[in-house]
């Protein structure tokens, strides 16, 4: 097993530094060389590990094909739709690049706001968006890691992926969808407004202070809008066309270009299952004769024992599976076996926790969604609409605020106050559109968070 890097000298403001040597990054884990055969990897530890106890592993089967300066596609990879901005002593890689861009984003901080299954949590043990998304993340890391793959590409897709959910989670988009369909005759669907928002609605301010579009690389963009995590499949092959991304529709659901990618539409699969479990747990929603009735299950229907199954055990069992089964050639994929087991725990996650919840929660946060959209569809008047807007912030001081700004930034009813402000993000609406009124007006609410809705919901109401 080789380094993946050697020894570079690079230059920072007339300085010489030098990156780390970079080591076989399995040196420390789990695995020790078979004597036979220096490629071949086993567990070392002997006790009763779920995945990995007497296989043998191959790390790096996918090395040939990850996404770096040797990938013939690798100029494709990284374009961007506009060219960043230049950046005085810039160090990092195209990839590294995206991922700072979007963790620094305006839309980023949102996803701890943003329901994942249970809404408006109240404590930071309920998980929301942002916590799936980082743990979507690391396992797409760790997975791209012994593939031979590039970490950092799927680590900025895993950690991008889900910038475009709705506040109040699926209900939540489902009710925009409704609207949508309603009013626009398009439907609204998460992944493809994920590319919208990291490709027009988030910004991050540039170094004189202008908000500016993220303009990240093809390979980003195209692994957020094909993770399509709720779609079940044993195993998944990369896309080899080069396309549009903005002319995909909600029927495709077309799989990444990029193994990287892949590997995030499947760590999104795997990353939620057990997380939901145990926050079902914790709000009582499940109970402990529920995980014992679901292990005798997963026993009889595949074969598989497990004392418990939670986060940490669902995950290490899956991420084993496909480090076992997967190469170039058959995909990025679980056995048999381990893919009963997965729509086992799927099949009960719906039937204890998602179907339950919803049957709650869908009538209310229906009622959230419509009420607000009727609140500002009304107040449209071309290009007098901010004199209304203005108007109706004596009853609604927090919401019409908010939404003003909404329009200041994204659309050209105010152009000398948007340049006052350094909004040098893209303009998406045109005022004297009614349309694309109604369409700031739905991503305007796909935008907020939980509690923002909630709240605007109430002074609308009260």
């Amino acid at each position: 097993m080789v380094a993946i890097a050697s020894i570079t000298q690079i230059g920072f403001n007339g300085l010489k530094m030098k990156k780390h040597e970079s080591v076989n990054p399995f040196a420390d884990r789990n695995f020790a060389p078979a004597p036979q055969n220096p490629d071949v990897f086993v567990s070392k530890n002997k006790s009763a590990n779920i995945s990995f106890k007497g296989l043998a592993l191959k790390p790096g089967l996918f090395r040939d094909v990850a996404v770096n300066e040797s990938h013939p596609d690798w100029l494709k990879f990284i374009a961007r739709e506009i060219e960043l901005y230049a950046k005085p002593n810039e160090t990092r890689p195209e990839f590294s690049r995206d991922y700072d861009r979007v963790i620094h984003s305006s839309e980023y901080k949102k996803l701890y706001g943003k329901t994942q299954v249970f809404m408006n949590p109240r404590n930071s043990i309920v998980t929301t968006r942002g916590p799936h998304s980082t743990q979507v993340a690391s396992v797409s890391e760790n997975l791209c890691e012994f593939f031979g793959l590039t970490p950092i590409l799927g680590r900025a897709v895993g950690i991008a992926h889900d910038l475009g959910h709705t506040p109040l989670g699926h209900d939540g988009e489902r009710a925009i969808d409704k609207l949508s369909m309603l009013h626009l005759g398009v439907p609204f669907w998460h992944e493809k407004h994920s590319l919208r928002v990291v490709d027009d609605i988030a910004t991050k301010a540039d170094m004189q202070g202008y908000h500016r579009n993220l303009d990240l690389t093809y390979a980003v963009r195209d692994g957020i809008v094909s993770h399509s995590g709720e779609i079940d499949e044993i195993g998944l092959m990369r896309r080899k066309d080069y396309i549009d991304l903005r002319s995909i529709s909600q029927f495709e659901k077309r799989p990444a270009s990029t193994w990287e990618g892949c590997t995030d539409r499947i760590g999104d699969k795997i990353g939620y299952l057990g997380e939901d479990i145990e926050v079902a747990l914790y709000k009582k929603v499940l109970q402990p004769k529920d995980i014992k009735e679901l292990i005798k299950t997963i026993k009889r229907n595949t074969g598989v024992s497990f004392d418990d199954v939670n986060s940490s055990v669902l995950i290490n069992k899956f991420v084993g599976e496909l480090c076992t089964n997967s190469d170039p050639d058959k995909g990025i994929r679980f056995s048999e076996e381990g893919y009963e087991v997965y729509k086992a725990v799927k099949k009960f996650n719906k039937e204890k926790i998602y179907i339950p919840a919803a049957n709650k929660q869908t009538p209310y946060i229906e009622l959230i969604i419509n009420t607000i959209f009727e609140d500002l569809n009304k107040l449209y008047d071309g290009p007098s609409t901010l004199k209304r807007v203005n108007k109706a912030k004596e009853t609604r001081p927090v919401l019409m605020a908010d939404f003003r700004e909404w329009l200041v930034k994204y659309s050209d009813v105010a152009l000398k106050e948007r340049e006052s402000k350094k909004y040098a993000n893209k303009i998406l609406y045109k005022i004297d559109n009614q349309r694309d009124y109604k369409l700031a007006t739905l991503e305007y609410i796909a935008s907020m968070v939980d509690k923002s809705a909630i709240e605007a919901f109430e002074e609308i109401m009260y």
